[in-house]
């Protein structure tokens, strides 16, 4: 996958957005990496926490700031001639079992200097549970990485059993200009397992500041909800040269999402404010899907893809 979103800007907005660790998104210092042993087992103890939680990012090469550990100080570059990004990998594939799939490693270059990287390590959720190099299985909790009691590695093994999906956004804008730009948030489910999902319901938090015309002007948060439902076309009538065809559906129905495909889910229109992609604000999501276990994410609205059309319509 190319690397278009993961930039020095995209670490410059972190810092500036104050965007603090969550229960998808760690950030490490650049000593985080090394050939130390205790290093190593480090690695494979944050990611395998991550791929047996709910999936989510590592960035290395963000030092912390040192009145507030969840906040990024600064950007702490890796030199690249001693850590390279197959060097990592070397490491992740080596010291967690079973071997990991479902990862990235992006390296972003840092001020146009070639051996000064970060790493943003993108890990989704695995269908499985694995083992770090130290033979425990370990899960992220918020912002700690602790040990996994017998009942969530059973849990975790059991996802074969349930639909594993995970939320993606994209921003479809005309991008005209400042004053007359229109955009619309599109919301998309992944089915990352291997299980079909019969039914998926998806709850966003997004702050009433990034929307067009919200209803809810006196609160902050706005709640949106959606699901993979359609409408079959059943009839279509025409009435002749120059007049509109009528188009006839039959009733919503749930549409089954096969295993590594993707679907766009059903919102009502979710036009956003002018120019919201500079914002650091961010959407809380929560999806559910038949009988798995929910899953909840948070993604800062200018990380989203934006996608852009000068014919825009909704």
């Amino acid at each position: 996958m190319s690397n278009t979103l993961y930039t020095q800007t995209y670490l410059e907005s972190i810092i500036s957005g104050k965007i603090e660790e969550s229960q998808m998104l760690e950030f490490k210092a650049s000593g985080a990496l090394s050939t130390k042993d205790t290093a190593k087992k480090e690695i494979s103890k944050d990611i395998s926490a991550f791929a047996n939680a709910g999936g989510g990012i590592i960035i290395y090469g963000l030092k912390e700031n040192p009145s507030n550990r969840h906040l990024v100080g600064e950007i702490d570059p890796i030199d690249r001639k001693t850590i390279s990004k197959e060097w990592l990998e070397a490491i992740i594939q080596s010291t967690i079992q079973p071997r990991l799939i479902s990862y990235e490693i992006f390296p972003i270059i840092i001020d146009d200097d070639d051996d000064k990287v970060v790493y943003v390590v993108d890990i989704k959720q695995s269908v499985t549970a694995h083992q770090a190099l130290d033979h425990r299985y370990y899960r992220r909790y918020n912002f700690n990485v602790q040990p996994m009691n017998d009942y969530e590695i059973r849990d975790v093994f059991n996802r074969t059993k349930h639909p594993s999906l995970a939320i993606e956004f994209e921003i479809n804008t005309n991008g005209i200009d400042f004053q007359r730009t229109t955009s619309f948030l599109k919301v998309f489910a992944r089915n990352t397992g291997s299980v079909l999902a019969q039914y998926i319901n998806c709850y966003l938090q997004i702050p009433v500041c990034l929307l067009a015309n919200p209803r809810e002007l006196d609160q902050e948060i706005a709640e949106r909800f959606g699901d993979n439902t359609i409408r079959d076309l059943i009839d279509v009538k025409t009435w002749g040269p120059g007049l509109a065809p009528t188009y006839t559906y039959g009733p919503s129905r749930y549409d089954p999402l096969l295993p590594r495909l993707r679907t766009k889910l059903d919102f009502s229109e979710i036009e956003l404010a002018t120019r919201p992609i500079d914002s650091s604000q961010s959407i809380k999501w929560t999806v559910y899907a038949d009988n798995a276990e929910p899953i909840s994410g948070v993604i800062a609205i200018n990380t989203i893809q934006v996608n852009y059309n000068s014919d825009l319509i909704s």
